[in-house]
C-alpha cells in the first residue's frame, strides 16, 4: 500500500511539474510581433540611471538591439546618430546593446560620437523576450507603445527616415 501511494505522489508531482514546465517554455516563448504592444523593461543606461520603455510613451520610439564587436552595426550607427540630430524631438531612439561591459559600449559611444539613448541588456533577456534571430535588429514603436515595423540587419539613414514616415502615417501619434 505504501508503494502504491507513493507511486502515485511521484506521478503527480511529474504531471505537476511538466505542467509548470509547458506554461513557462510557453510564456517565454511568446515574443515581440508587429502589431503588438512592444513589452515594457527597465535597463540601465550607461550612468547606470533606469531607463523604462513605458515611461516614452507618447513619442515614436526606435529600439536597435546591437553590439559593438558587429560590423553591420557599427555600419548603421553613424545613420542612427543623424536621425537622431535631425528627428529628436519627434523620435526617441533607444540602442540596446546586448550583453557586453560597460567600459567597451562606452568606448564604443564616444569613438562614433553618440547622443542618444543606450542602455544595456546585462543578461540578454531583452533580447530573448523580443524574439531576436541576430543583430542588428530593430523596431519601430508607434507613440502608444505597438510595434509597427520590424527590420532585421542593418540600415541605411533612408530606410530609417521611410520606416518613420510609415510609423507616423498608422500610429505616430498618442491615442486622445
Amino acid at each position: 500500500m505504501r508503494k502504491r501511494l507513493w507511486l502515485i505522489s511521484v506521478l503527480a508531482l511529474t504531471a505537476v511539474l511538466a505542467v509548470l514546465g509547458a506554461i513557462r517554455v510557453g510564456q517565454s516563448t511568446r515574443v515581440a510581433e508587429v502589431g503588438s504592444p512592444a513589452p515594457d523593461f527597465t535597463l540601465p543606461d550607461l550612468d547606470g540611471n533606469p531607463v523604462r520603455l513605458s515611461s516614452l510613451r507618447g513619442q515614436l520610439v526606435i529600439l536597435n538591439f546591437w553590439a559593438t564587436w558587429c560590423p553591420p552595426c557599427k555600419q548603421e550607427m553613424p545613420a542612427f546618430q543623424q536621425l537622431h540630430e535631425e528627428m529628436g524631438g519627434r523620435v526617441r531612439i533607444v540602442g540596446v546593446d546586448r550583453a557586453e561591459p560597460v567600459d567597451t559600449v562606452r568606448r564604443f559611444v564616444d569613438q562614433y560620437g553618440i547622443t542618444f539613448t543606450i542602455v544595456l541588456d546585462r543578461t540578454d533577456e531583452l533580447a530573448t523576450r523580443y524574439g531576436l534571430t541576430g543583430i542588428p535588429e530593430t523596431f519601430f514603436l508607434d507613440a502608444n507603445g505597438i510595434i509597427r515595423l520590424k527590420y532585421i540587419g542593418p540600415m541605411t539613414l533612408a530606410q530609417m527616415r521611410e520606416f518613420v514616415r510609415q510609423v507616423e502615417a498608422v500610429g505616430g501619434s498618442p491615442a486622445r
